[in-house]
């Protein structure tokens, strides 16, 4: 009589399947969820408009069309290029795009970049578009109006003459800010306080910052006496087709189905073993209560 009063089995007191016997149990299921989702991310990957990529390239300096490679660009140009490149988000360059292709500036903005080539005086403009044709449309007039816009800012002799002028004050400050920075160390030995510290740090921090903006004016003085200024900035290899990102995407989601469906499935799996040891618990306890 006893036995027939005793508790159903609770959860915690059912041992619990291990995952592997799970898994066993119901492969099926981890199986099917990945098919599924990774098929669903194929499908939603398939469905998006792709969006396209086109590249020009620009060349800071000269080619020399009988050396082959890049050795007959001027040296000194170099390190402009990463300077040039940022200079496609100006409204002088973007301003020009936007009315030739028709675009607001901010969606000519957003769907233009560049970036330097390294150890290099080339450097790249990418350009997005809901088609191949926008995209390189996009992509060489943007490069078009660069090379427009660097050749007006270096184009008179005024420019030249301010860029040595604003080299030369960058020198005077660059010199009173290390002598500036002498003298808190200095100071700075002599009462080792937080406060002398923190203007120590200050000082430096200015000296360095002096020291970039004389290296890019000394670099930029160098390059307008070592070549004519029209000529600072070249297309080296306008976009001529562009790339769709549908393979990419398609990859990416499919990847992510995949994953997702296989957590699921085990989760699932899991949970399948978990309720079938706790109703097998229960048939038993009714058949020795019985």
């Amino acid at each position: 009589m006893e036995s027939r009063l005793s508790p159903p089995p609770n959860r915690s007191s059912v041992q619990r399947p291990t995952l592997l016997y799970a898994l066993q149990r119901y492969w099926l299921v981890p199986v099917v969820l990945v098919v599924v989702l990774g098929a669903l991310g194929a499908a939603v990957a398939l469905a998006r408009h792709p969006t396209y990529t086109a590249e020009s390239l620009l060349v800071v300096g000269k080619v020399d069309v009988e050396t082959p490679g890049l050795s007959g660009f001027v040296a000194t140009t170099q390190s402009l290029a990463s300077a040039y490149s940022r200079a496609v988000s100006t409204g002088a360059v973007v301003d020009p795009v936007s009315k030739e292709l028709k675009l607001k500036p901010d969606e000519v903005s957003g769907q233009v970049s560049a970036s330097p080539v390294p150890e290099s005086p080339v450097f790249r403009i990418s350009a997005d578009g809901s088609s191949k044709r926008k995209a390189t449309d996009l992509a060489n007039a943007t490069s078009r109006s660069l090379v427009r816009y660097i050749g007006n800012i270096n184009r008179s002799s005024a420019r030249e003459s301010q860029t040595l002028t604003d080299l030369k004050l960058a020198l005077v400050e660059l010199n009173r800010l290390q002598d500036r920075r002498d003298q808190l160390q200095a100071a700075e030995r002599r009462t080792p306080t937080t406060a002398a510290r923190t203007a120590l740090a200050q000082a430096e921090a200015d000296v360095q910052t002096t020291q970039l903006k004389t290296k890019s004016l000394s670099t930029a003085y160098q390059a307008s006496q070592s070549q004519p200024s029209t000529n600072l900035v070249q297309i080296l290899s306008p976009a001529r087709s562009a790339t769709s990102d549908r393979g990419q995407r398609l990859q990416i989601y499919v990847f992510l189905g995949v994953v997702f469906g296989l957590i699921l499935g085990i989760a699932l799996a899991r949970l399948m073993a978990n309720r079938a040891a706790l109703a097998a618990a229960r048939v038993a306890v009714r058949g020795n209560s019985g």
